[in-house]
């Protein structure tokens, strides 16, 4: 899980909560996972709690994807990120679930961010699934996503 607001984890350095994500895992896993989230290279030595808050989301995507998860939720995580960050985070995410058949829960409000990306999506309605279809055919109603913001009735 990918919870909003990046890792918990501010006692640590980038480096150990990479460590502490693959655990027992071939050696080369955190930097497959670097690969993906270059950025985070520099940050390695720095502590987590001095880490922006983009920085620290990356940092949080990074740990999930580094234990190679078979299933993936992710919570929000374009609040806070520029669009650009979001759009290359979300590439990696595609990517995870194209190269590794890993399935990834994204719950996101930027709704056109995430259905860019996605499959399928889901309109809840008060807790409840109000309309599902594939990612496209939702992307290409802007009246439903309308509506799913303002209500549904």
């Amino acid at each position: 899980m990918v919870p909003q607001g990046g890792t918990p984890l501010r006692g640590l350095t980038v480096r150990q909560i990479l460590r502490l994500a693959v655990g027992r895992r071939p050696g080369d896993q955190i930097e497959k996972t670097l690969e993906s989230f270059p950025t985070l290279r520099p940050l390695l030595d720095r502590g987590s709690g001095e880490l922006s808050g983009g920085e620290r989301q990356q940092l949080a995507l990074a740990s999930a994807v580094a234990r190679r998860p078979r299933l993936l939720l992710v919570d929000e995580f374009s609040a806070g990120l520029a669009t650009d960050l979001a759009l290359s985070l979300l590439a990696v995410l595609r990517r995870l679930a194209d190269e590794h058949g890993t399935g990834i829960l994204l719950i996101e409000q930027h709704v056109s961010l995430a259905l860019a990306a996605a499959d399928r999506g889901y309109i809840l309605d008060r807790g409840r699934i109000a309309f599902s279809d594939t990612a496209a055919a939702l992307a290409a109603d802007p009246d439903l996503i309308n509506a799913s913001y303002f209500g549904m009735g």
